[in-house]
């Protein structure tokens, strides 16, 4: 088992928010953003740590957008708060996505 590395611990420039905040959502790795949207772990993991607990047991974002709130939450450290966050933050993506195809100059990709 990894050893728990807790985000205050963590040098500034590698902690998800500041590295949002300085790269842009664009250039972040999957587990990142989803520790930003986490937020906080818990005592035992970090949001980051748990971000990539929650991606591996899924298979990956693709497939974590997928999921419930009831199979997010069979992840220790995952409680009702952070699922509906999560399913919530991915529904609205979805939304934007299919959205963005209807907008004056968009191009099919």
């Amino acid at each position: 088992m990894d050893e728990h590395t807790s985000i205050a611990d963590m040098d500034i420039a590698d902690r998800p928010r500041e590295r949002l905040l300085a790269l842009g959502a664009d250039r972040m790795r999957d587990a990142e953003l989803l520790a930003v949207v986490i937020g906080s772990g818990t005592a035992a993991q970090s949001s980051l740590e748990l971000a990539r607990a929650m991606l591996k047991k899924a298979g990956g974002p693709a497939r974590l957008a997928r999921c419930t709130p009831a199979e997010l939450m069979d992840t220790h450290g995952v409680g009702p708060a952070v699922a509906l966050r999560i399913v919530a933050g991915l529904q609205l993506g979805r939304r934007a996505a299919a959205r963005s195809a209807d907008l004056p100059g968009a191009t099919g990709g």
